[in-house]
């Protein structure tokens, strides 16, 4: 009450504190403003016994509902953040993993080739070489067949010429 009563004075622009009391008494028509009565007293209980109902049966439950729901829709986000979080670590992990997998690929694929162009040379090598000395082989017998061939040739075309002289130059 004793803030009140500067702030009274100040608002009525009067210096005592009855003075202005009865600034305010004349302006209501000679009434109080606040006239304190048992019927003030009455309401005044009876707002207060209200406002502690309503706070016990409506406004706590609310509360507490409304408190658990944003709790729980929180909480909920706070653990779709960090599964989120982990999947897009996993996410990481795995293509990391997957290109080391196509590189250790590529490299064991392009070694693989290596060694199949090798193998290929190789075995291009052991034919062309046993192609090559079968060939001499052929040729040489080839060689010598057309040699004997020849020959037998020689010694055929000698008695064919001479069978043929003798047919056309007859001799008696």
């Amino acid at each position: 009450m004793t803030m009140l009563n500067p702030l009274l004075c100040d608002l009525l622009g009067r210096s005592d504190v009855h003075e202005a009391l009865g600034a305010v008494q004349t302006m209501g028509g000679g009434k109080s403003l606040f006239d304190v009565n048992l019927t003030f007293v009455i309401a005044l209980v009876f707002f207060l016994v209200t406002w502690g109902a309503l706070k016990a049966l409506l406004f706590d439950p609310y509360l507490k509902v409304k408190d658990a729901r944003d709790q729980g829709t929180t909480g909920n986000r706070e653990e779709a953040n960090a599964m989120r979080a982990e999947a897009d670590a996993k996410m990481a992990s795995y293509k990391e993993a997957m290109a080391q997998a196509r590189a250790e690929a590529s490299t064991s694929r392009e070694a693989l080739k290596a060694e199949a162009l090798a193998e290929e040379e190789r075995i291009v090598g052991e034919a062309t070489s046993a192609t090559s000395a079968r060939l001499s082989t052929h040729r040489a017998d080839l060689a010598g067949q057309v040699e004997r061939a020849r020959g037998e040739l020689k010694e055929q075309a000698s008695s064919l010429s001479s069978a043929i002289v003798e047919r056309l130059l007859p001799t008696n």
